[in-house]
């Protein structure tokens, strides 16, 4: 073989290039038809065999340095599928969904179970092996209803058969625990789970593979289920015993490692969570290669750390990149294209591309509709996520139904006490709000109260955000003192909804007139994000502003400037000098340039944010500009300035019009 290599070498016909920690041999294209216009039709056969054994023994569950580049083979000899041996046909399956082809596994898959229900026992184990294989490749492409009947039908036999703490139970039934927490059914999800964890620990001890998988398994349902400290607790045990008995380049390990990135990054660790997912996005590369789906997985989780941080444009930069690749790769319809759309359109928002973010956003609302069908939770939630764009784009008649159809829907599949069904209705009681649909909102407000007492209790921290809520936009200073106190001894004063208590707490002492109590608890919330954050966070640049505004509300302007003017720098840098953020910090400093008396200044600088902007946005900033301008413009705007600062973002707009 070396000879012949060699041999070709000499002509040109084959060349040897470096792989990632293997060689490969490229053969020329005049060197495959002149092999298959000399070998005979038996021999053809047998030496296609021979290529099909060699190719099933690179079905390994561990990543190796030719493994990656195994699946493109598989998929060239897509023609013999059908002819494959079961076994030989279950290896494809296996490289192409290690490659994350699954829907050609699942062809594959699908065949071998029907073939096997013909010819031998459909409660066996050698078929319920073959069923826990469909049901992981429905899982893969998001079918977690299917892949629940199947996977159901697999522990029944597997229990009928085996002894109760047979390690294969234990596998399938974290595989359906998984699917339960897929589904938002948490609860389920959760009493498998620490049954499993607590059979595996009797039976296998805590150091044992499948005990870590059980542990990781129960971590992941506390995080989705918003118990991120239960679920930080399990992940570092699990990554330390994951380093200590499979060693850090393991993939299990590498997982762990960025489902603790994750955990880190919902309690609001941004900067413990960016140095962890970098080293998974790095172990991944080595062991995987950059085009592996699980690479393109481990960097769309780094950039949505580096959204979380306000660095956008880096965001960006990687969600392009994964979308390109992944569309060629594996096509439009692949789950992770699909979830690369979604993450890009999130981050086409963040930058104010609100045309480019709506039409990532239909498309994928499209293809959740078609490939998950419309009560599927990802469908509801892109829905959600275009609602908030239409917004953007004054589409508020098709935002509100979006919205009104995304609770509709959460609350026929997951149940009107489910916590993504409440979250959703929090977020269309402020859309009510924000139309001056005042009662609307209340009453939503008082059925999520009221639903998260009856369900949870007054102590569960959903009730205590539900009470908030409520409390912030009813102005209930009591409630809210009470809510901070509830989140400081549950949580920690770190926390970040504690520091959000706070920081709301500070906004009411400020509305209300009581500057110095406000001042004094936004110099602390200022601290608590710096540290939590970093000063580059949207929240903590949001904290910024609004000391400054109690600045200006108290009369004390020159000290209200210097915490404008970095906001202003920091969103030059990181949002770009003509976002609309931008742009709001800017006029926000030409007003408190205005009350320094220095007018001119204070006109210069408006009169060209709102220029910019018209550039941008056409007929929507021309017709502001033109307004103020003639009318003698800026001073007239400055009028609304508090009210657009003391909301936030992305509110100059509406007031502007209004004015």
């Amino acid at each position: 073989m070396d000879e012949m290599a060699y041999s070709l070498q000499n002509y040109s016909l084959a060349t040897i290039v470096p792989g990632a920690g293997t060689s490969l041999l490229q053969i020329h294209p005049l060197t495959h038809a002149w092999a298959r216009f000399h070998v005979g039709d038996e021999d053809q056969l047998r030496y296609q065999a021979a290529a099909v054994l060699l190719l099933a023994l690179g079905a390994r569950h561990y990543p190796t340095p030719s493994g990656r580049y195994l699946t493109s083979h598989v998929s060239h000899m897509s023609s013999i599928w059908s002819d494959l041996h079961m076994n030989d046909a279950e290896a494809s399956a296996f490289i192409l969904s290690d490659g994350g082809l699954f829907e050609s596994a699942l062809l594959l898959r699908e065949r071998i179970v029907a073939q096997l229900r013909l010819i031998i026992d459909p409660h066996g184990l050698t078929f319920t092996e073959s069923l826990w294989l469909l049901a992981v490749t429905y899982v893969h492409l998001g079918r977690f209803t299917e892949a629940e009947v199947l996977q159901t039908e697999v522990i029944t036999s597997r229990k009928s058969l085996l002894a109760e703490g047979d390690f294969t139970i234990l596998d399938s039934s974290i595989i359906l625990a998984n699917i339960y927490r897929n589904l938002r059914r948490f609860d389920e999800a959760e009493a498998l789970q620490v049954e499993v964890l607590r059979l595996s620990t009797r039976d296998l001890g805590r150091r044992h593979p499948n005990t870590l998988a059980a542990i990781n398994s129960l971590a992941l349902t506390y995080n989705d289920s918003g118990r991120h400290e239960e679920a930080e607790k399990l992940q570092v045990e699990a990554l330390e015993l994951g380093i200590e008995l499979r060693g850090e380049h393991h993939p299990d390990t590498i997982s762990t490692l960025g489902d603790l990135a994750n955990t880190y990054l919902n309690l609001g660790r941004v900067k413990e969570t960016l140095p962890l997912q970098q080293k998974a996005v790095q172990l991944t590369k080595g062991i995987r290669g950059e085009r592996h789906p699980e690479t393109s997985k481990a960097i769309s989780q780094l950039a949505l750390i580096h959204s979380a941080t306000g660095n956008f444009t880096e965001a960006q930069a990687m969600q392009e990149e994964v979308h390109r690749l992944s569309k060629a790769l594996r096509g439009e319809r692949h789950p992770l294209t699909i979830s690369a759309c979604s993450s890009l359109g999130k981050t086409y928002y963040e930058l104010a591309a609100f045309e480019s973010a709506a039409k990532l956003q239909e498309e994928v609302l499209k293809l959740r509709k078609e490939v998950l069908g419309e009560r599927h939770f990802d469908t509801i939630t892109a829905s959600s996520h275009l609602a908030t764009t239409y917004f953007r784009l004054g589409r508020s008649s098709e935002a509100i139904w979006l919205q009104e159809e995304a609770w509709r829907k959460s609350k026929e599949v997951l149940g009107e006490e489910h916590s993504d069904t409440l979250a959703i209705a929090t977020t269309l009681a402020h859309t009510y709000r924000s139309f001056d649909r005042t009662q609307e909102a209340d009453n939503i407000l008082l059925e999520v109260m009221h639903i998260t007492y009856a369900t949870r209790g007054a102590e569960h921290p959903d009730y205590i955000a539900a009470w908030n809520e409520w409390a912030i936009t009813t102005k209930q200073e009591t409630v809210q003192l009470q809510t901070l106190a509830a989140r400081k001894g549950r949580l920690g004063e770190k926390h970040p909804d504690t520091i959000e208590s706070l920081y709301k707490v500070s906004l009411w002492y400020r509305d209300m007139g009581r500057f110095w109590i406000a001042e004094r608890h936004l110099k602390d919330v200022i601290l608590l994000r710096e540290e939590v954050l970093g000063e580059r966070h949207p929240r903590t640049l949001e904290t910024y502003t609004s000391l400054a505004l109690l600045y200006l509300s108290s009369g004390r302007p020159r000290k209200a400037e210097p915490l404008q003017r970095k906001v202003v720098d920091i969103l030059k840098e990181t949002r770009g000098e003509r976002h609309p953020e931008t742009s709001n910090a800017l006029i926000g400093l030409a007003y408190i340039y205005y009350k320094l008396g220095r007018y001119q200044e204070a006109e210069v600088m408006e009169r060209e944010t709102l220029k910019a902007q018209e550039e941008i946005s056409g007929l929507q900033y021309d017709a502001i500009v033109q307004s103020r301008i003639r009318a003698g413009g800026w001073r007239m705007l400055i009028s609304n300035m508090e009210k657009v600062v003391s909301l936030g973002f992305f509110f100059i707009e509406r007031y502007l019009f209004d004015s």
